[in-house]
């Protein structure tokens, strides 16, 4: 009697799940998120920084001079 190969098993799993995965696809669209007449989105976000090394124009790593460099960067978005 001869005995199932453990990878074969998971073979024919793995055939059986990417085939069945590709027929129940259903088609999807992605278009331009646009907002209903008389909505809108509105995003301000802060983001704050600390660094003592950062890469120059060339991607050579350089160090700050003094004890290092901080910052902050601020947006904000609206979309009618």
């Amino acid at each position: 009697m001869r005995m199932k190969s453990p990878h074969r098993s998971t073979l024919v799993l793995l055939t059986a799940l990417t085939l069945g995965t590709a027929i129940a696809a259903a088609p999807v669209h992605a278009g331009a998120w646009s907002q209903k007449k008389g909505h809108y989105y509105s995003k301000f976000s802060i983001i704050f920084y600390n660094a003592d090394q950062a890469f120059d124009a060339d991607g050579r790593k350089r160090h700050f001079e003094s004890s290092g460099h901080s910052g902050m960067q601020a947006s904000e978005a609206l979309v009618c």
